[in-house]
C-alpha cells in the first residue's frame, strides 16, 4: 500500500511540474518565532484552528517584557559576528595584497568570496531552528 502510495504521490508531483512548473508541495514560509526572531517554517495542516489551540495560545501568553533582555542579547551577538566577519575580510584583503601586490581587487569580487567562505551563516538566525545561542 505505501508503494502505490510514494506511486501515485510521485505522479501527482509530475503533472504538478508539467503543468505550473511547481511541485505542488507545501513551500517553506519566513515567520517570527515567540521572541520575534524571523524562521523558515514549512506549513503543515492542524485539526484545532489557532485561536482554539490552548498551546499557541499560552505561548502568546508566555511573551511579554522578560524577552527584551534577551533580545538586546541576540542583537548583540548578531552585531559582534558581524564585526568578525568584517575583521576577517579585512585580513583576507591585506594578505591577497601582501601576495599580489599589482592586482587591484573589486568589492563585489570580495562579496563573493565572503558568500562562499561564510555561507550566510550568521546573516539571519532563522535558517536552522536547532542552534543554540551561548550567550
Amino acid at each position: 500500500m505505501e508503494n502505490l502510495l510514494d506511486v501515485v504521490a510521485e505522479r501527482d508531483r509530475a503533472v504538478n511540474l508539467l503543468e505550473t512548473g511547481k511541485t505542488g508541495e507545501p513551500e517553506p514560509y519566513r515567520d517570527k518565532d515567540i521572541l520575534g526572531i524571523p524562521r523558515n517554517k514549512i506549513p503543515t495542516e492542524h485539526f484545532v484552528p489557532e485561536e482554539l489551540n490552548e498551546e499557541v495560545l499560552h505561548k502568546r501568553e508566555m511573551a511579554g517584557r522578560w524577552q527584551e533582555r534577551w533580545l538586546v542579547r541576540l542583537e548583540e551577538k548578531r552585531l559582534r559576528h558581524a564585526r568578525w566577519r568584517e575583521m576577517a575580510r579585512r585580513k583576507r584583503q591585506e594578505k591577497l595584497r601582501s601576495i599580489f601586490p599589482d592586482v587591484e581587487f573589486d568589492e563585489d569580487d570580495d562579496d563573493k568570496m565572503n558568500e562562499d567562505i561564510d555561507g550566510g551563516r550568521f546573516d539571519d538566525f532563522g535558517d536552522n531552528d536547532d542552534h543554540r545561542f551561548r550567550f
